[in-house]
C-alpha cells in the first residue's frame, strides 16, 4: 500500500513538473515577438539591410589601393627545328613571369566622396525599411491576434445559442407531449436548432481559419487550434486629431526616407558631374622574369615601374549629359513623392480617426442592444410557458439575442483594429511592445471589459 501511495505521489509530482513546462498561454506581445523573429517579410527586410551594408563597403572600396597580380609560364619543344643561321643557344626552353600591379586614385573629383555620402544614405533608408517592415509584421500579427480572439468570441456566441435553442427545444418537447403546445411548434424548434447547429459548425471552421493565419503570420508551423491569455475585450480609447497628426509629422519613418532618398540622389548627381573632371591616378608594376637558356644556365630579370597618371575627359557622345538630366528628373520625382507622402499620412490620420470614433459609438450602441435582446428573450420564453405568445416569437428573440451579440463581438473587434491602425498612422505603434506592457495603449492601465457574461459562463458549461 505505501508503494502505491509513494507512487502515484511521484506521478503528480511528475504531471505537476510537465505541466509547469508546458507552453503558456499566449498574449498579444508574444504573437507579435513570433512574428519580428520569424516572419517571411522580417528575413527578406533583413537581406536587403545586409545588400544596403555590401553597397556601402563597395562605394568605399575607391579609396583604398587596388592591387593585381599576374603569373604566366611558357615552355618550349627541344624537338623544333630552327634553322642554325638563328642561333639556337639563345632559343629559351621555359619562361615564367610574376607581376604585382598596384593602383591607386589620387583624385578623381567629387565622385569617391559623393558615391560614399550616397550609400551611406541609403544605407540609413535600409535602416528605415527595416523598421517599417517590422510596424508591418507587427501590426498584421497584432490583427491577426484580434481576429482570433473575435472568432472565438463569436464560437461562444454560437454555442450560447446552440445551448438556449437545445433548451428550448427540451421544453416544446415537453409540452407536445402534455398536450399543452401543438406539433407544429415541436417541428419548429426542431429545425432551428438544427439551423443553430449549422451556424456553430461555420463558427468552429471560421475559428480554425483565424488560428491558422495567426500562425502564419508569425511564421510557425500552421494549426488548428491555439491557447490565448483572454477572450475578446473592449478598452475605450481616447484620442485628439490635432495631437494625432503632430506625432504623425514627426514620428512616422516614411518622411524621414523620402528626405534621406532625395539627398541620396543629389549625391548621385555630383558623382555624375564629376565624371567632366580629370583624373589623377598613381600606378605602380613590379615584374619579376625567369629565362632557361636550352645551352644550360639561365637569367632572372626584376623590373620596376611607377608613376602618375593623368586623363582629361574629352567628349563621350553626351552620355553624361543625359544621365545628368535622368538624375536631375529623379530628384525632381523623389521631391514629388516625400509631398505626397505627406499628404497620405494626414489623410491616413484623419481616416483611422475617424474609424476610431465610429467604432467606438457602434460598440456603445451594440452594448446597449444585446441587454435589450436579452431581456426580450427572457421575457419570450416566461409568456410561451404561459401560454401567452407563440414558439415563432421565441425562436425570434433568440435569434435576436444571438445576432446581437455577435454583432457587438464584431463591434468590438473593429474597435480593436482601429485602435491599432491609429497608433500606426500615428506613427507610434512599437511602442506598445517596446514597453513591454502586454499590450496597453501608449503606456495607459488596461481598463478593459470582456465581453464574457454569466449567462455565457453557464451555456458553455
Amino acid at each position: 500500500m505505501r508503494y502505491k501511495v509513494a507512487l502515484t505521489v511521484v506521478g503528480l509530482l511528475l504531471s505537476a513538473v510537465c505541466a509547469g513546462g508546458a507552453e503558456h498561454a499566449l498574449t498579444e506581445t508574444d504573437c507579435v515577438d513570433r512574428a519580428l523573429a520569424q516572419n517571411p517579410e522580417i528575413k527578406f527586410a533583413r537581406q536587403v539591410l545586409n545588400e544596403a551594408r555590401g553597397l556601402v563597403m563597395e562605394a568605399g572600396s575607391d579609396s583604398y589601393p587596388l592591387l593585381t597580380t599576374k603569373f604566366s609560364y611558357n615552355r618550349y619543344d627541344r624537338g623544333f627545328d630552327v634553322p642554325k643561321e638563328l642561333g639556337s643557344q639563345f632559343l629559351p626552353q621555359e619562361s615564367g613571369q610574376a607581376e604585382l600591379h598596384l593602383r591607386q586614385y589620387i583624385f578623381r573629383g567629387a565622385k569617391i566622396g559623393a558615391v560614399k555620402r550616397a550609400a551611406r544614405y541609403s544605407k540609413q533608408i535600409a535602416d528605415l525599411g527595416w523598421e517599417l517592415a517590422q510596424i508591418s509584421v507587427a501590426h498584421h500579427a497584432a490583427a491577426a491576434y484580434f481576429d482570433t480572439l473575435l472568432a472565438a468570441e463569436v464560437l461562444k456566441v454560437q454555442k450560447y445559442g446552440f445551448v438556449l435553442a437545445s433548451r428550448h427545444y427540451d421544453e416544446v418537447k415537453t409540452l407536445v407531449e402534455a398536450g399543452e403546445a401543438p406539433r407544429f411548434d415541436e417541428l419548429r424548434a426542431k429545425v432551428r436548432l438544427g439551423n443553430v447547429k449549422a451556424d456553430l459548425i461555420q463558427a468552429e471552421e471560421d475559428y480554425k481559419s483565424s488560428v491558422v493565419a495567426l500562425y502564419e503570420v508569425m511564421g510557425e508551423t500552421q494549426q488548428t487550434s491555439i491557447d490565448l491569455e483572454r477572450a475578446l475585450f473592449y478598452r475605450r480609447k481616447e484620442c485628439d486629431l490635432n495631437i494625432c497628426l503632430e506625432t504623425a509629422f514627426r514620428r512616422r519613418l516614411e518622411p524621414q526616407r523620402d528626405e534621406l532618398y532625395i539627398t541620396a540622389q543629389k549625391e548621385y548627381g555630383r558623382a555624375i558631374r564629376s565624371e567632366n573632371w580629370p583624373e589623377l591616378t598613381l600606378e605602380g608594376t613590379a615584374t619579376r622574369e625567369r629565362t632557361n637558356i636550352l645551352e644550360g644556365g639561365g637569367t632572372g630579370l626584376t623590373l620596376w615601374d611607377i608613376g602618375l597618371s593623368v586623363s582629361f575627359p574629352l567628349f563621350d557622345g553626351w552620355r553624361t549629359k543625359g544621365r545628368h538630366l535622368q538624375q536631375e528628373a529623379e530628384i525632381l520625382r523623389a521631391v514629388h513623392t516625400a509631398e505626397l507622402t505627406r499628404l497620405a499620412i494626414e489623410r491616413q490620420v484623419r481616416d483611422a480617426y475617424l474609424t476610431l470614433i465610429q467604432a467606438r459609438e457602434e460598440v456603445e450602441a451594440r452594448r446597449l442592444t444585446v441587454g435589450e435582446a436579452e431581456e426580450g428573450r427572457r421575457l419570450a420564453e416566461v409568456r410561451y410557458r404561459a401560454g401567452a405568445a407563440r414558439e415563432l416569437e421565441v425562436k425570434d428573440a433568440q435569434g435576436e439575442l444571438t445576432q446581437a451579440k455577435r454583432d457587438y463581438a464584431q463591434a468590438v473587434h473593429r474597435h480593436l483594429i482601429a485602435v491599432l491602425d491609429i497608433e500606426r498612422a500615428s506613427g507610434v505603434f512599437l511602442d506598445r511592445y517596446r514597453k513591454g506592457d502586454k499590450g496597453t495603449y501608449l503606456g495607459e492601465e488596461p481598463d478593459s471589459t470582456p465581453l464574457r457574461n454569466d449567462v455565457e459562463d453557464q451555456a458553455e458549461q
